[in-house]
Parts: C-alpha cells; sequence; structure tokens
C-alpha cells in the first residue's frame, strides 16, 4: 500500500483561479470604460516574464484592471469547496510563481487564505517554479515527507518537479479530472 498522504499542494493561477478568459476581458473592458482589448493587453504585459507595457494607460487604471481580472470572479469555486472539506484532514498548501506577500492579498482580495497551511510565493521565497528549490523550501516548511505529499499544478513540468522530490503528481485539466485523481490515490493511501 501507498504511504499515507497527509498534505496536498496546489498551484494558485490555472488551478484555484480560472485564467481570465475572453468573457473575463470583455468584461473588464465595459467595467473600466477601455476599449476592447485592452484589459487583455495589459493583462498579458504583466504576465510575461520580462514585463511590458504596450498599454499607454495611467498606472492606476492598469493596477484597478489587473486587480479585478486577477482576484475578482476567478475563483474555482467546486475546488474551494473541495479543498474546504480536505483541509479537515490534511494539511494544504499552496506553491505558485506569484509576486511577494501573496498569502496577503489572498486574504484581502480573495478571502481564501484562512483553507491554507502554508502558502509559499515565488516573489516572497526568491526562486520560481521549476527550480528544485522552491519545492525544498515548501516541504521544509511542511514538516512532511514528499512521499506522503501531493502537488497539483496544471502545468506538466511543475508537476514533474515535485515528483523528481518524491511527491505525488497531478496535471490539473479541470475538476471532475482532479476528484477522480484525488480519489484514486487517496484511497490507496495507507489511512
Amino acid at each position: 500500500m501507498a504511504p499515507e498522504i497527509k498534505g496536498i499542494f496546489f498551484d494558485l493561477t490555472r488551478v484555484i483561479q480560472f485564467d481570465p478568459y475572453w468573457f473575463w476581458f470583455l468584461i473588464s473592458d465595459l467595467k473600466f470604460k477601455v476599449r476592447p482589448g485592452i484589459s487583455r493587453l495589459i493583462f498579458l504585459d504583466n504576465e510575461e516574464e520580462e514585463k511590458r507595457d504596450s498599454v499607454n494607460l495611467d498606472d492606476k487604471s492598469k493596477k484597478e484592471i489587473l486587480h479585478y481580472l486577477r482576484f475578482k470572479k476567478r475563483l474555482n469555486k467546486s475546488l474551494i469547496k473541495k479543498i474546504k472539506e480536505l483541509s479537515n484532514k490534511y494539511k494544504i498548501g499552496i506553491i505558485s510563481n506569484h509576486a511577494p506577500n501573496l498569502e496577503k492579498r489572498m486574504k484581502e482580495n480573495m478571502k481564501i487564505d484562512h483553507r491554507f497551511d502554508l502558502v509559499i510565493s515565488s516573489g516572497d521565497v526568491g526562486v520560481q517554479k521549476p527550480s528544485p528549490k522552491i519545492y525544498e523550501i515548501a516541504i521544509k516548511r511542511f514538516k512532511i515527507n514528499p512521499s506522503q505529499l501531493i502537488y497539483i499544478d496544471d502545468n506538466p513540468n511543475y508537476v514533474k518537479a515535485a515528483e523528481s522530490f518524491g511527491m505525488k503528481g497531478i496535471i490539473y485539466k479541470n475538476f471532475s479530472d482532479l476528484s477522480r485523481l484525488l480519489i484514486s490515490i487517496l484511497s490507496q493511501s495507507k489511512n
């Protein structure tokens, strides 16, 4: 039988938070009264490794649009409900390539921080996934053997990096697949 699972790490973007699909961009454009497509450009400019500034708009407006796209109407509510259920039995954490102070922003903007025992943000620890260092930091702070951890991310390279430490990896595609895979792994775990 597999080792007992004691903790589960999730990625934030495209797992706990949905991507800002075209309709969120459209809603944002309408809400902020900007030309169609501007919200998408601002979002993409900010998401690139090397930040760009292809939109001629004041910084305050850009920040408001980014905040809206990142933290409003984007939570995967089915997954949040599942995380709440899982947190009764397992330690729950986040490992995410995000700016510093992610935990504070989650508390203030998403109202979901209370469901997580640990939040590791690349901006706070100085390394990004898939660097082994970010997984080492998370494992050390969680104080759980990697073979007793599950790591869930939409990026196969990040899952592979977590698996190289001995964690069980799940590539997130959708909530239904994740639920099925979690049930399978957790049922094989010693309880």
